[in-house]
């Protein structure tokens, strides 16, 4: 069934309007989550160019430092006039 408008055919299985980007964010979220496993992966893998002397902190250690960092100069430059 199609309707003939103004010179083209508009079918009902294209979607229009907010139905049509339904599911996106999950698909968002299910990309970075991805990425950040495998970049989780690859830390506990460890790193080639570092020696193996058993002193490298954990993947969640590193993860928690870095947030720290990154907190401890948001909350610096939120603070400035």
């Amino acid at each position: 069934m199609c309707n003939q408008r103004a010179g083209r055919v508009a079918t009902a299985s294209a979607p229009r309007g907010p139905r049509r980007m339904r599911g996106q964010a999950a698909t968002e979220y299910i990309v970075v989550i991805a990425a950040a496993i495998i970049v989780l992966a690859v830390v506990a893998a460890g790193n080639p160019l570092q020696p193996a002397n058993g002193t490298s902190p954990s993947p969640v250690q590193m993860l928690v430092s870095a947030l720290k960092g990154f907190w401890t100069h948001y909350s610096y430059l939120i603070s400035l006039p």
